[in-house]
Formats: C-alpha cells, structure tokens, sequence
C-alpha cells in the first residue's frame, strides 16, 4: 500500500464520511511531485463522494495550486479557507454535526 492509497483508504474508508479536510498550513512551498500527489488524492477522494477542503493555506502553495497544478480547478475556489474555523461552521451547515477524527 502506497501513502496516497493508505490516506484515501483512511479518509474515505468510514461510513459516512463526506468530508476530508487538509491544513497545509506547515509549508512554503508545493513541488510538482507533491501537487501532483495531492490532485491523485482529491481525485481518489471524489471518486468516493468526499469533498476536499484546505485550510490555511499559504499564498506559494496557493499560487502552485492556481496556476501550475491545476489541483484548484478540481478542489474549487469555495473549497478553500482562511482558517479552520470558517471552515468547520460551513461544513457543520453543509454536511451536518456528524464528525469523524481520523488521525494518520
């Protein structure tokens, strides 16, 4: 099993989960590989019925996210927050109080 495999199955694996959320916020910088890998991700994760999230996301990340990868075509401008707690009220009001915390 591969780490994209082990999070996907992780994520997406739980009955019900609609939801998988990402902090990239411990970053300055998204190579290619890594853009990549996280578009394999929100692929995988939409092939499930999970939407992806990001919070805190830095301006570099967002610029590679923008303009090179692509990954935000896929993701979606209104898929992407400030902080986390934006993001939790407006999942709570989209997908109601049914929480899981999964931890790698």
């Amino acid at each position: 099993m591969n780490v994209l495999s082990g999070w996907v199955e992780m994520s997406t694996g739980e009955p019900g989960v609609q939801l998988l959320v990402l902090s990239p916020e411990g970053t300055n910088v998204l190579d290619t590989t890594s853009a990549d890998m996280l578009g394999d991700l929100v692929t995988a994760s939409h092939q499930q019925g999970v939407d992806v999230d990001l919070v805190r996301v830095r301006y570099p990340v967002r610029r590679v996210l923008r303009r090179r990868s692509g990954v935000m075509e896929m993701i979606g401008e209104d898929h992407l927050w400030h902080s986390i707690s934006q993001e939790v009220k407006r999942a709570r009001r989209a997908h109601g109080h049914r929480w899981s915390h999964l931890r790698p």
